[in-house]
């Protein structure tokens, strides 16, 4: 098998939904739901965010919109990749009380955040080159416990995401085209 890189599996930024990071959640959400109408299962679940030059500077995947409803979890995020225990967790879940209404004010709240408000910057962990070797970038994804990876070319260029469902259908293929004895 020749040696395979990220650009194999490049998912291109065109065929990702863009918005402004002045865009609200609530635009945000009616066009994933777009997306969802449009592709049914082939749709996306993530939306690359723009600042006002056009440059992508972040991406909202469907648990950014979920976490972005609830302003708290600002204060508690991602927990769970700290090695912080269940019963911490739930410790802080009762004590700050993250979603205690929030599904009752959201025709309220939605129209109201910003996409700004809410995205994540782009972390090192989440970036990979066209160029880097597939088995580097999925020992990257598995580490960092990341769905997706956002791709650069080598000017730093933003060029397109690299997601786990498509390292997964490769590893798949490779696994079918083994000869294996079956017992």
């Amino acid at each position: 098998m020749k040696k395979m890189t990220v650009q194999d599996l490049t998912t291109s930024k065109d065929e990702y939904i863009t918005l402004s990071d002045s865009s609200t959640l609530y635009e945000a959400i009616m066009q994933l739901k777009k997306e969802q109408t449009e592709k049914g299962e082939l749709a996306h679940t993530t939306i690359l965010v723009q600042d006002p030059s056009g440059k992508v500077v972040s991406s909202l995947n469907i648990f950014d919109v979920m976490r972005g409803i609830e302003p708290k979890y600002n204060k508690v995020s991602n927990l769970s990749k700290s090695g912080i225990s269940d019963d911490l967790v739930e410790f802080i879940f009762k004590n700050s009380a993250p979603w205690a209404n929030p599904l009752d004010e959201l025709c309220a709240k939605t129209p109201q955040i910003l996409v700004k408000d809410i995205m994540l910057s782009i972390s090192k962990a989440e970036t990979v080159t066209i160029s880097d070797d597939l088995n580097k970038a999925m020992h990257k994804m598995i580490v960092n416990q990341l769905h997706s990876l956002m791709v650069f070319d080598d000017n730093q260029e933003f060029v397109g995401i690299l997601r786990s469902i498509d390292l997964f259908n490769l590893l798949r293929s490779l696994v079918e085209e083994c000869k294996l004895e079956q017992s």
